[in-house]
Formats: structure tokens, sequence, C-alpha cells
């Protein structure tokens, strides 16, 4: 896998989502409060797939302003859904193949992790990501293993479930 599909990949799990809603129209969207992170996705996007941006919306929400992008591609959505299946973080799903292995590929996954759910606190100076799929925090927790950076899962039950932060 090369790298550009690595980081699109990324922020697909992370905060996209590829969709087929009940109108049969295909999607794929990208949420940040960045409109920097949402026009580096869009041309991201532009590179590996070829595919120009269709819309950016604006939200304003309870936690915040927030923006999101969207493309149309019957055939990307169909293929990504074939290939990849679930993109929801918070289900079992797992490391998508060809990322594990694959240095360039690994590095720009975690990018986007850290890009879409990285956050310092500032009581301690940690610095930790939140996930609800632990076997995604797993394969995380490897990937940095193996590039040589050291991280620990903790376990925190919440209002909403379990989350696994790195």
């Amino acid at each position: 896998m090369d790298a550009v599909k690595a980081r699109v990949l990324g922020h697909l799990y992370f905060d996209g989502c590829v969709s087929v809603d009940r109108r049969g129209n295909h999607r794929i969207n990208y949420s940040n409060a960045s409109i920097k992170s949402i026009k580096n996705f869009a041309k991201l996007v532009e590179l590996r797939f070829h595919l120009k941006q269709q819309k950016i919306r604006y939200f304003e929400g309870e936690k915040g302003n927030y923006c999101q992008i969207e493309f149309g591609s019957k055939k990307l959505v169909k293929n990504l859904i074939r290939r990849y299946g679930n993109f929801s973080t918070s289900k079992l799903v797992t490391m998508p193949s060809g990322i594990i292995g694959n240095k360039a590929a690994s590095i720009q996954f975690l990018k986007a992790f850290w890009d879409d759910e990285g956050c310092i606190t500032t009581d301690r100076l940690r610095i930790h990501g939140a996930l609800m799929s632990e076997t995604m925090i797993d394969g995380l927790i490897f990937i940095h293993r193996k590039l040589g950076i050291q991280c620990t899962k903790w376990c925190i039950v919440a209002s909403t479930g379990v989350l696994r932060i790195v």
C-alpha cells in the first residue's frame, strides 16, 4: 500500500465515513475542526483517487465548530467497502491490510490517527488518543512499538462505553 492511500484510509477510519444512503448515494465524508486538515484531505483524495471535492460544509456544534468534506463516487465507495469493510472505529474493526509491515504506510496511518484523535492534556502533559475499538488500538500500539515508540493502553469506562486510549 502506498503512503498516500494509508493516510486517506487512516482519516476515513478515525474521522471519516464511507457509506451508501437509503437513496443509493455513495459518499465519502471526512470531518475535522480544522479547515486546513479538510483541504489537505481533499488534496490527498485527489492525488490518490483522482476525485475532486464536491462539498465542504460548516457546522456549529455543542462541542465546537467543525467542517465536513464530501465526495461522491460509486466505484470508490464499493471498492473501499469490499476491500476494507466497516470504517467505524466504534465497532470491532482491525488494522487495514497493507499497513503493518510497510513502514511508510504505517507512519502515514499513525499521522492520520494523531491528527484526528490526538490530544495533549495540560495536567500531566500527556499525549493520548482515544477510540472505542480495542482491536484497532492494539494494532496502533503494535505499529508504534515496531517504530520504536513506547506507548500504553488504558481503559476508561465512560457513559458512552469503554474508551481505549493509547
